[in-house]
């Protein structure tokens, strides 16, 4: 677990200050609890939970040269999210961490996000079009870590939303801890056909996983699912290191995911911090000010008055 020391937090602000104001892309040190999974057998997530934490300190806000040694492959699968998967590529396109790519299997019946895509001129961005491609998603997430010319991988759902500094602070918890393999131990989930947010517990959060792409593992071939397994078995591998800064990740319940309502209503029993009411519209206000939040909400405005799933 990696989780700033911030003083001083909590009711003035709900989440770190430092992510989350204008100047956010400036140099800062600071000390982090982190947990680490051994990498040598069987892990789940009652071991994720019960590992103790030990401080590190770590830097965001690296140097051009400091970035040379790592290229990120960030993986897109979408099919049919035209505009959901417009604000996941602008945040991609507000990483800090300048050496990376974007790799979009398109599995879309038209070419709208490709030709997007070419109007925005950003090489560091390919689209791999699939239109045909019925095969389950297991396979095609195989297709995008094929096509991946980088050193690390990293999961870029097209429905979800990532925080600027989301990959470098990955990256460095990777380097301070020497590891192969990160993720978040939290993350926020959003409902906002509902109106509610939450901090979720502590767990293995699948969609959250950058590792290096020397230690990557097929994944097996489900149409849904595919990411717990191939998860549990690069943990049992190689050590990992979990990084409890939520704010770098919102996790969205819109109504179409890959998962049913049933799925999203036991995620949200998951939830360790509920935001509700004004702490609600606070966290939107909050987190506005570094992922695109707000646009995304008017996709799929509050359906009824605010209220979290049974």
């Amino acid at each position: 677990m990696i989780r700033p020391n911030l003083p001083g937090a909590g009711m003035q602000a709900l989440f770190d200050p430092r992510l989350t104001q204008a100047n956010a892309f400036s140099t800062f040190t600071h000390r982090f609890a982190v947990a680490l999974t051994p990498g040598n057998g069987p892990t789940n997530t009652d071991v994720v939970r019960a590992v103790p934490p030990t401080l590190k300190t770590i830097q965001l806000g690296t140097s051009p040269s400091a970035q040379r040694d790592a290229m990120v492959s960030c993986l897109m699968l979408t099919r049919d999210r035209f505009q959901q998967a417009q604000l996941a590529v602008r945040c991609y396109r507000r990483q800090t961490w300048k050496s990376r790519e974007l790799v979009i299997v398109d599995l879309g019946s038209d070419d709208r996000l490709a030709r997007w895509v070419a109007e925005l001129g950003d090489p560091s961005i390919r689209v791999i079009p699939q239109p045909e491609n019925r095969d389950p998603l297991g396979a095609v997430r195989n297709l995008s870590v094929e096509a991946a010319r980088g050193t690390h991988i990293c999961i870029w759902d097209d429905d979800d939303l990532s925080h600027p500094m989301r990959l470098e602070a990955q990256l460095a918890t990777m380097k301070v801890t020497r590891t192969r393999v990160s993720m978040l131990l939290r993350e926020i989930f959003w409902m906002p056909k509902q109106g509610v947010m939450a901090i979720l517990t502590r767990r293995t959060h699948e969609n959250t996983l950058l590792c290096e792409k020397a230690a990557m593992l097929p994944y097996p071939a489900l149409p849904r699912g595919e990411d717990t397994p191939l998860v549990q078995e690069l943990i049992s591998r190689h050590p990992a290191v979990y990084l409890d800064l939520p704010e770098l990740y919102v996790y969205v319940a819109h109504g179409a995911n890959t998962w049913d309502s049933e799925h999203m209503a036991k995620v949200w029993s998951r939830a360790d911090i509920p935001f509700v009411g004004p702490r609600y519209r606070k966290a939107i206000s909050e987190l506005s000010r570094c992922v695109p939040i707000a646009d995304y909400a008017t996709l799929f405005p509050v359906e009824a008055g605010p209220s979290a799933p049974a």
